[in-house]
């Protein structure tokens, strides 16, 4: 029986497992591609989770070595941060003032109140070129000369400068502004109402308007040429710089109306913080209080309304009329303030003589204590209006009434039970 050949023994067998098979050259290509792809996946993830982990990761500058404020970055010792936002301020608006060469010598006034050279940035833009003989006022505004418009159709014989384009089509249109917001309307932007702006768009007297200030900060007013000087036997320029010397006090709380009770002596008081105090000998209701008196009359036709705001009759009976204070000076206490509002001069034989109004009529003058200044923080809540409080004293007859306007404190009313 003759035995078995001999099996060859392949050395190599066992590790023909990690030898790479034959591979195309396409197969090649395609796997390198895939590998490609797979690794700058892989780094963009990163960097996106990275960027999102160190919002704050500085970037270098090497030509950069002051800290500068540009936009919205901020270059501190040579590294750029994107994380920085500038808190608005007054430079950040650019004002234009539309206004003609003839009056502006006037109307002027009005702007240098407020303007703040280096401060507050825009131009003011005039119907033509001043004469050369005149040196502009270095406390106005630049001037620009507006283009000419006399190509516009004009069927309003006050004419007003307008929007190109769609001027036309809303020539029947009194004033710019109502051109301006019908051009806007176009294009699908509508009108925001903002409660601070007042146009002043009346006749007469704007007390009513004034002491019945919406919840909302004291922006702009305008046309005041148009109506009576806003404190009593003061002219129309004095007026308003009055009426600054509070803003400057407490911008916030200009204006602002609040009103209290004292149920002891049956009287409602009326706070417009930086112009008006009215004491009335009875208590009113707080719907009534926030509805403006109706000093004025409608702009066009001088009549008494309509409004689009709600008014109440200002009646020339004087013992159906509230007693008035007006603000006579402006003061800080510690990181509140004090204001001072005395009686106003009533004409001979107009004065209430019924006795339940001579307890007010002893009243000379009224003083409003604030502990702290209104923060502008209090704009971006829900609006309240805030509580005040008559303070007594040891003599009920005093000729001066003290009252505290402060916040309200969690679910107290303006009204007392």
């Amino acid at each position: 029986m003759s035995s078995p050949a001999p099996s060859i023994q392949d050395p190599f067998k066992a590790w023909r497992f990690l030898v790479l098979p034959t591979l195309k050259v396409s197969d090649v290509f395609s796997l390198f591609l895939k590998a490609t792809i797979a690794i700058c996946t892989v780094v963009s993830i990163s960097l996106v989770v990275y960027s999102f982990l160190n919002q704050s990761q500085w970037v270098p500058c090497p030509e950069c070595q002051k800290s500068v404020i540009s936009g919205h970055l901020k270059i501190t010792n040579g590294y750029v941060s994107g994380d920085f936002h500038e808190k608005t301020n007054i430079s950040h608006i650019l004002f234009g003032i539309g206004g003609s060469e003839k009056t502006w010598n006037t109307r002027r006034l009005y702007t240098e109140l407020w303007w703040m050279p280096n401060i507050t940035r825009g131009y003011v833009w005039l119907d033509q070129k001043p004469p050369e003989n005149e040196k502009w006022p270095e406390t106005s505004p630049e001037y620009r000369v507006s283009a000419d418009t006399s190509r516009f159709k004009y069927t309003c014989s006050y004419g007003s400068r307008v929007l190109d384009g769609c001027i036309d089509r809303y020539a029947s249109f009194y004033g710019s502004d109502q051109k301006i917001q019908g051009c806007m309307s176009e294009i699908g932007v509508p009108l925001t109402k903002e409660l601070g702006f007042h146009q002043v768009d009346i006749r007469g007297d704007p007390y009513g308007l004034l002491a019945a200030h919406p919840l909302a900060p004291l922006v702009s007013l305008h046309h005041l040429d148009y109506v009576q000087p806003i404190f009593p036997e003061l002219n129309r320029i004095d007026s308003v710089k009055k009426l600054i010397s509070s803003y400057k006090m407490d911008p916030g709380r200009t204006l602002q109306h609040s009103f209290c009770y004292d149920l002891t002596r049956n009287w409602t008081v009326s706070a417009s913080w930086g112009y008006t105090i009215q004491i009335h000998p009875s208590l009113i209701t707080a719907k009534q209080m926030e509805s403006a008196f109706r000093t004025f009359q409608t702009w066009r036709s001088s009549s008494n309304g309509p409004f689009t705001f709600n008014t109440r009759p200002m009646t020339q009976l004087p013992c159906l009329r509230p007693v008035v204070y007006f603000l006579d000076r402006v003061g800080r206490v510690g990181d509140g303030t004090l204001t001072t509002y005395k009686r106003a001069v009533q004409e001979l034989g107009n004065v209430c003589d019924q006795p339940e109004y001579a307890p007010v009529l002893a009243v000379q003058s009224v003083n409003v204590t604030t502990s702290t200044s209104l923060k502008p923080d209090i704009w971006n809540m829900a609006p309240r209006r805030q509580c005040c409080e008559i303070i007594k004293g040891e003599d009920e007859g005093s000729s001066v009434v003290q009252v505290n306007v402060r916040g309200c404190h969690p679910f107290e009313s303006v009204t007392p039970p």
